[in-house]
């Protein structure tokens, strides 16, 4: 959505070009799309069709996993917004919000209760940071995930593999803002953040979210840290432009476990992908640890085509809940519209991955799979983890993930900004509604400072469940 003529684009989310257009006569209120052929995604026996891609639009969870990435705040000498300009755009995410927004059991028609407690900050907003701030303030108040207004510069970002930040994936808990990761070779690093640290305070207000570590390339924020030793710290960082782009790797372990992090699914190489998993299937991997660690989510095209190396393509791994199959399920059977399960099982429309890569079929991993995960795993990557553990029999270990799963479109409103809003959820296709459940891992283990280290906490944890499990032998 942010590029015109982009029918999916990066976060797997949908996105509207000039041409398409809403069909608000339509029962769902959905809009409508065109899509390129590469889109498509199959049905069961492997064919492509069109009326199963729409359920494919998952949002990348940019929100969580890159918002510590954030380009430079605006100023408003320089991106003013004037007063007809703001009711413009208000008038814009009116209409979306109450329109085509949906979520089971959430009333958007509140939406124009929630901005109205943000007048005040509204009115004076007067560039586009303040502005998208104070809009997305009253977006948080629905709950749910995938929903934000996003400034101009940060739709540019958001096309590109470099950014304007601090350099790290960062994670809301009671005490400020975690820090799950910091990116090598970003002001954070050169300043001593480390993976761990709490930012209690943002230039000395409380770290109630993390809209202060946004900021122009040249300015300064001072953080103040809660360490993991105890220790309250206060450092500088001075923000400037950095790559967000980590290659998918693999790293052996020893002859009979590998490691493959997949970093991200908006910017992820399927050839890469398939060289890597083909080395562990061919040097005969007894077990892969798939490493979903900060990995926010993505394409759910690639997310399904590297489930497609663990899962039969005739297996299904979830239930998308579009608005159409909620009012179906509550038409035909009385039922309540958040009785998620009973509206997956009611529901025939299934997600499967791909089986094929290349017009050739994808070979399997037989071997035992594991799963890291941490706070800043989100969205498509909490799909993957789900199907692993409840197709593969998979452990996951690591962190809680995020609990943000809900597919959205973001669409470009007026003057450069977008809206992201989610239009239908997600269970697992055992039964588990993703979306503010978190997936609890089986074993706890810190994210580490650098991956791919050798006293790496979840990938020692994983190689000692394989022992204990007779998996593989202990070296």
């Amino acid at each position: 959505m942010r590029s015109q003529g982009q029918a999916l684009g990066r976060g797997g989310t949908l996105r509207f070009s000039n041409s398409q257009s809403y069909e608000p006569g339509t029962e769902n209120k959905d809009p409508i799309v065109t899509y390129r052929k590469s889109d498509l995604t199959r049905s069961v026996d492997g064919t492509m069709t069109r009326q199963t891609l729409k359920p494919l639009a998952l949002a990348g969870l940019l929100a969580l996993s890159l918002t510590g990435f954030s380009q430079g705040q605006p100023q408003a000498r320089t991106n003013a917004l004037t007063d007809a300009q703001k009711t413009r755009l208000i008038e814009s995410i009116n209409k979306i919000m109450t329109e085509f927004a949906f979520v089971p059991g959430v009333d958007f028609k509140k939406w124009p209760e929630f901005l109205a407690e943000q007048k005040d900050r509204l009115d004076k907003a007067n560039d586009h940071g303040s502005f998208a701030q104070a809009i997305t303030q009253a977006l948080n108040k629905f709950g749910v995930s995938h929903v934000v207004v996003s400034t101009p510069q940060a739709a540019q970002a958001m096309r590109t593999t470099s950014t304007v930040g601090i350099g790290v994936r960062p994670v809301k808990v009671d005490q400020g803002v975690k820090i799950e990761q910091v990116l090598p070779g970003t002001p954070a690093e050169e300043a001593g953040v480390l993976a761990g640290d709490i930012i209690t305070e943002i230039d000395g207000k409380k770290a109630d979210n993390w809209d202060g570590l946004r900021g122009e390339e040249g300015s300064k924020v001072i953080l103040t840290l809660l360490r993991a030793n105890g220790k309250i710290e206060k450092v500088e960082v001075t923000r400037r432009k950095f790559s967000v782009r980590e290659p998918e790797a693999i790293k052996w372990n020893n002859d009979e476990v590998a490691t493959l992090r997949i970093p991200s699914f908006m910017h992820y190489e399927q050839e890469r992908v398939d060289k890597l998993i083909r080395e562990a299937i061919d040097k005969d991997a007894k077990a892969l640890i798939v490493d979903l660690r900060g990995n926010g989510g993505g394409q759910v095209l690639h997310l399904l085509h590297l489930a497609g190396y663990f899962v039969p393509g005739q297996q299904a791994i979830g239930t998308w809940l579009t608005r159409a199959a909620v009012n179906t399920y509550v038409k035909d059977t009385k039922g309540s519209p958040t009785d998620y399960v009973k509206i997956a099982d009611h529901t025939k429309s299934k997600v499967f991955p791909f089986a094929k890569f290349n017009n050739e079929p994808k070979p399997i991993f037989n071997g035992q799979v594991i799963v890291l995960t941490n706070g800043g795993t989100g969205s498509a990557s909490e799909m993957f983890a789900a199907a692993m553990r409840e197709l593969r029999s998979a452990p996951i270990i690591g962190g809680k993930s995020a609990g943000a799963v809900l597919a959205s479109m973001i669409r470009p409103i007026d003057f450069g900004f977008t809206l992201q809003y989610p239009f239908q959820d997600y269970v697992s296709i055992k039964g588990v509604r993703l979306e503010g459940n978190g997936l609890v891992p089986d074993i706890q283990a810190q994210t580490p400072r650098e991956f791919f280290k050798a006293d790496d906490p979840g990938v020692m944890a994983a190689l000692g469940w394989l022992k204990d499990k007779n998996i593989v032998a202990g070296k």
